[in-house]
C-alpha cells in the first residue's frame, strides 16, 4: 500500500475541514473540493500523488521570499516559500491528475481567482520555475503576461532574484552559471540549459508578440484585460505541447461586461457542474453574497472566506479595521469590496445591479416559442442608433404580474470583428445565442429589423404598437406601415421615458422581469447611468461613449409603449362605466 506523503496529508486536511465547515469557506470553494474529491473517486483520472509531491519539493527546496513582512512584522526575504495548505491543494490538482495511462496531465487551463495580498503571484512565479524545471526535456517556455509590463516583471523579478540568490544567473559573459538574463527595453528574458533540458521564461504585456510559442503562461490580474485577444493568443501559443497549463490569476474588477467578469462566470458555471470541462481547474475564493448581491463586509468569517491566507499574510485585525472604515466611505467600500473580498464591484456610474437584474431573470425561463402563445399584447420598442453601429429592437409584455423582454439586435458583419475588440463587446457571442443578427453589409438595413417583427407576429405575438426614435426612422416607419403595424413616436425625452425607465427599475427589484437570460441585454443594463431631475424625472444614458446601451433603450420605449396603451384602456372602461 503505497504511503501518503506529508503533503498530501495537509491536502487531505485542507479539503476534509472545508466540507465538513470546520474551516470557513466560500460555497465556490467548498465546490472546489467536492469536485476535487469526486474525482479521486471517478476512475476517469489517474491519481499521481508524488507528481504533485516532487513539484512542492522542487518550490519549497529552491525559492525562497524576496520581499514582505509577516503578521508580527518580520521580514519574509530570504525565508524558504513554505507553500500554504491552499497552495498544495492547487497544486495537487493541476499536478496530481493525468490521463490515464498516459504522462500527459490532466488540467490544461486554470483560473485561480482570490483577493490581493495573498501571495498569487509569487506563487504563480514560483509554480512556473517548477514548471519549467519538471519538463525541461521538452524545452520548457514559460510566458509571463499581463496587461501592464509592471505586473509582469512581478513574477519575472522574483524568478529572477530566486535564481540570483542560487547562483545560477551568469554575471559575465563566458560566466559558468546556467542562466543568462536579458533585461532590457527590447526584452525581459531568463534562458539557460538546465536540470537535462532547456528552459526559457520571457516576460510580456499588452498586445501579444507575434511568433511565441510555450507550455506554460502565466496571465496575470485579466481583470484588467479590455477583451479575450490577449488571452486567447497566449493560449493558442501551446499548441505545439501535450503537457502544457494556461494559469489566470486576478481579483476581482469593477466591469462586468470585461472578459474576465465572463470567464469567471463560466469557471462557477464549471463549478455548478452547469458546463463540463475536465481540463479547466478553477479555484475560487470570495466572500459569500446574499440574494441581492450584497455582503456582510464587516464579518470576520465573510474575510477568512474571501482570503485563503487569512492570518498568514492578511492580518485578521487590520482587515476588520479597514472594514469598519470602509462603511462611511462609499468610495472606499467599494473598493474594500473588489480588492479584500473579491466581490466584483460595478463602476460607481453604474445605475443598476446587474446581479439583481439577473436573480429576477432566473427565477423564469419561458421559451419563444411558448411566449408566442402567450394570450397577452406586446408592444414594440426600436432604437435605430447609427447606421454603422448596434440597433437595437425588443417586444415588451406583461403576463401573470411578470414582464417580459424579447430582445433583439443587429451590427454590420463588416464591422463586428473590429468593435468586438477595440469596445470588448461579445457581438458574436450574442450571435452565437440568438440575441443579435449580422448585417451583410457596411451599414445597418433596416429592411432586417422590419423582417423581424413580421416574423415574430407571423409567430404569434399579438404586436400592438410599437415605439421608435423618429431621428433616424423616416425608412422604417414607411416600411413598417407597409406591413400594417402600428408605430409610435417615441422621443427621448426624460420626461417622457421616465415611466418605462422606472417600470423596468421596479420589476427587476421585485423579481418580476424576464428578458429570456439575454447577455446582450445584461451588457446594455451594465452600462446605464441615470441622474434623478427635479420631479422625480429620470434622465439616462451610458457610461462611456465606447459602451452600448440600446437594447435597454428600446425596451424602456415598449416599456411606455404599455403602459401609456394601458393606461388609454382603463380610462375608455372607466368612461363606458367598466
Amino acid at each position: 500500500m503505497l504511503k501518503i506523503s506529508a503533503d498530501n496529508e495537509i491536502v487531505n486536511k485542507y479539503v476534509g475541514d472545508i466540507l465538513s465547515g470546520k474551516k470557513h469557506a466560500c460555497k465556490e470553494m467548498v465546490q472546489s473540493c467536492q469536485r476535487y474529491v469526486a474525482d479521486l473517486e471517478s476512475g476517469k483520472f489517474e491519481f499521481k500523488p508524488r507528481e504533485a509531491d516532487e513539484i512542492i519539493a522542487i518550490i519549497e527546496s529552491t525559492f525562497a521570499l524576496t520581499g514582505g513582512e509577516d503578521k508580527d512584522g518580520k521580514p519574509f526575504r530570504g525565508k524558504p516559500l513554505i507553500l500554504q495548505p491552499w497552495q498544495k491543494f492547487v497544486v495537487y490538482n493541476l499536478f496530481g491528475f493525468y490521463k490515464p495511462k498516459t504522462d500527459i496531465r490532466r488540467f490544461t487551463e486554470g483560473l485561480i481567482f482570490i483577493p490581493k495580498k495573498n501571495g498569487k503571484t509569487p506563487f504563480a512565479a514560483a509554480l512556473a520555475w517548477a514548471f519549467g524545471l519538471k519538463y525541461a526535456a521538452s524545452e520548457s517556455k514559460i510566458l509571463l503576461t499581463s496587461f501592464t509590463q509592471m505586473q509582469s516583471m512581478m513574477s519575472f523579478d522574483f524568478i529572477r532574484d530566486n535564481l540570483d540568490m542560487m547562483k545560477l544567473v551568469r554575471k559575465k559573459r563566458s560566466g559558468p552559471e546556467p542562466f543568462v538574463v536579458t533585461d532590457n527595453n527590447m526584452e525581459h528574458s531568463i534562458s539557460g540549459e538546465f536540470a537535462g533540458g532547456k528552459i526559457v521564461i520571457q516576460a510580456f504585456s499588452g498586445d501579444p508578440k507575434d511568433g511565441l510559442n510555450g507550455n506554460f503562461v502565466i496571465a496575470d490580474e485579466i481583470h484588467q484585460y479590455r477583451n479575450d485577444e490577449q488571452y486567447t493568443y497566449y493560449q493558442r501559443a501551446m499548441k505545439a505541447y501535450r503537457n502544457k497549463l494556461m494559469l489566470a490569476i486576478t481579483t476581482a474588477g469593477e466591469d462586468t461586461n470585461s472578459f474576465c467578469y465572463r470567464r469567471l462566470k463560466t469557471c462557477q458555471k464549471i463549478l455548478e457542474g452547469e458546463i463540463k470541462d475536465d481540463s479547466y481547474f478553477v479555484f475560487i475564493a470570495k466572500a459569500d453574497q446574499n440574494e441581492d448581491g450584497s455582503v456582510d463586509y464587516t464579518n470576520p468569517i465573510e474575510h477568512e472566506k474571501a482570503n485563503p491566507s487569512y492570518g498568514v499574510t492578511i492580518v485578521p485585525e487590520e482587515m476588520l479595521r479597514e472594514a469598519h472604515i470602509s462603511a462611511n466611505e462609499k468610495g472606499s467600500l467599494m473598493g474594500f469590496l473588489a480588492k479584500e473580498l473579491n466581490i466584483y464591484m460595478p463602476s460607481l456610474k453604474v445605475y443598476f445591479s446587474k446581479d439583481k437584474f439577473i436573480e429576477s431573470d432566473g427565477s423564469y425561463n419561458w421559451t419563444l416559442e411558448e411566449l408566442a402563445k402567450l394570450p397577452i399584447f406586446w408592444y414594440g420598442g426600436v432604437d435605430l442608433s447609427k447606421i454603422k453601429d448596434l440597433t437595437a429592437a425588443v417586444l415588451y409584455g406583461h403576463y401573470n404580474g411578470v414582464d417580459i423582454i424579447v430582445p433583439h439586435a443587429w451590427f454590420p458583419i463588416t464591422r463586428a470583428y473590429e468593435k468586438a475588440k477595440q469596445d470588448g463587446i461579445d457581438l458574436f457571442g450574442w450571435q452565437d445565442d440568438g440575441f443579435l443578427d449580422m448585417c451583410n453589409s457596411n451599414t445597418i438595413q433596416q429592411a432586417d429589423i422590419v423582417k423581424w417583427f413580421v416574423g415574430m407576429r407571423n409567430m404569434g405575438f399579438k404586436i400592438k404598437d410599437i415605439r421608435y426614435d423618429r431621428t433616424f426612422g423616416e425608412e422604417f416607419i414607411e416600411s413598417m406601415k407597409a406591413e400594417k403595424f402600428k408605430v409610435t413616436d417615441q422621443p427621448q425625452l426624460y420626461k417622457k421615458t421616465t415611466k418605462g425607465f422606472q417600470r423596468i427599475d421596479r420589476m427587476s427589484e421585485e423579481n418580476k422581469l424576464y428578458y429570456m437570460h439575454s447577455e446582450a441585454y445584461e451588457y446594455c443594463i451594465g452600462n446605464v447611468l441615470a441622474q434623478e431631475k427635479t420631479g422625480g424625472y429620470m434622465e439616462f444614458s451610458k457610461i462611456a461613449e465606447n459602451l452600448r446601451i440600446d437594447i435597454f433603450a428600446a425596451s424602456v420605449f415598449a416599456a411606455v409603449g404599455m403602459l401609456e396603451n394601458n393606461t388609454k384602456l382603463m380610462e375608455q372602461k372607466r368612461q363606458l362605466g367598466v
